[in-house]
C-alpha cells in the first residue's frame, strides 16, 4: 500500500491540483476528486492532464502532514490552482472550524436542507392522501419475502445497542420542544370502541396475516421459551412477579393495591 502526495497539472493553461492518494498501484490513472478540478477535466478532457507524484509515505498519519504542509491558504486563494480546501481535510470545505465562513455556511446548508425537508414533506403528504405511495395496492413477491427472511435470520442486538436506542429515544422525550402525537386526545369509550372495531375489521379473515396458518411445534417452543425467560418485575405493592410491559401498565404506580399498603 503506498500513501502519497501528487500534483496534476492541466497541460493547456498549466493550473495545479495539489492531492493525496492511498493506492497499490503507483501507475494508476487517478488525478484527483476535487470538484474544480473534476469540471475542468470535463472540460479539457483527461488526456489534457497528467499527474506527478511528489511523495510517498508508508502510512496514513505522514500522507496528511505533507499535503497540510503544502496546500496553504495561498494556494487555496491561488487562480493557478484547482484547491478549494486546506490540506489535511481530505477536501472538506467546510466541516473544519478552522474556516472564516464555517457559520455562515453551516446556518446555509441548514436551511437549504430544512427547505428540501419541509418540501419532501408535502409531497409525501399529497401521495400518501392519493394512495401513490409506499406499498399500497402492492404484495411482496414470495422472492422479496424469502430475501428479507434470509437478511433478518440470525440479526442480534447486543444489549449495548438497546440501551443506546433507549437513552436516544428518552432524550428525545424529555426535549423541551418534544410535541407527545397523542397529547390532547382523550380515550373515551367510544374511541376505544372504534379502535377496536377498526382493528377488529382490518384483521380479520383473509387480512390477518396468520389466517389459514398454524404455527409449527418448533415455533411454539421459542415463543414459550422466550416468554419463560423474559426478565420479570416484582411489584411493590401486591407482591407479584410480571413482565416489564405489564408492571408498567397495571402494576407499580398504578397498582390497585397500593392505597391499602
Amino acid at each position: 500500500m503506498y500513501f502519497t502526495v501528487y500534483i496534476t497539472t492541466n497541460k493547456i493553461n498549466n493550473v495545479k491540483y495539489i492531492g493525496k492518494h492511498i493506492t497499490n498501484n503507483l501507475k494508476d490513472d487517478y488525478l484527483g476528486s476535487g470538484m474544480l478540478l473534476k469540471k475542468a477535466i470535463d472540460k479539457y478532457g483527461r488526456e489534457n492532464f497528467e499527474k506527478e507524484i511528489i511523495f510517498i509515505f508508508d502510512n496514513e498519519e505522514k500522507m496528511n502532514e505533507k499535503e497540510k504542509e503544502l496546500i496553504t491558504e495561498d494556494i487555496v486563494k491561488s487562480k493557478q490552482y484547482y484547491n478549494i480546501a486546506l490540506g489535511g481535510n481530505g477536501g472538506n470545505i467546510v466541516l473544519y472550524k478552522e474556516n472564516k465562513e464555517y457559520k455562515n455556511i453551516c446556518e446555509k446548508m441548514s436551511k437549504s436542507q430544512q427547505k428540501n425537508r419541509d418540501g419532501i414533506s408535502e409531497r409525501s403528504k399529497k401521495l400518501h392522501s392519493e394512495r401513490k405511495i409506499g406499498m399500497y395496492g402492492r404484495k411482496q413477491s414470495e422472492y422479496q419475502k424469502k430475501r428479507v427472511s434470509e437478511i433478518m435470520s440470525g440479526k442480534y442486538v447486543s444489549e449495548e445497542t438497546i440501551q443506546k436506542q433507549k437513552e436516544s429515544y428518552r432524550k428525545t422525550v424529555d426535549h423541551p420542544d418534544y410535541i407527545n402525537p397523542n397529547k390532547g386526545r382523550e380515550k373515551t369509550p367510544e374511541t376505544i370502541e372504534k379502535m377496536k372495531n377498526t382493528l377488529s375489521k382490518v384483521m380479520s379473515g383473509n387480512n390477518n396475516p396468520m389466517f389459514g396458518q398454524k404455527h409449527t411445534d418448533e415455533t411454539k417452543e421459542k415463543i414459550s421459551m422466550k416468554a419463560r425467560n423474559r426478565q420479570k418485575k416484582e411489584c411493590e405493592h401486591c407482591g407479584l412477579s410480571l413482565s416489564p410491559s405489564t408492571y408498567s401498565r397495571w402494576h407499580g404506580e398504578n397498582c390497585r393495591n397500593k392505597s391499602e399498603k
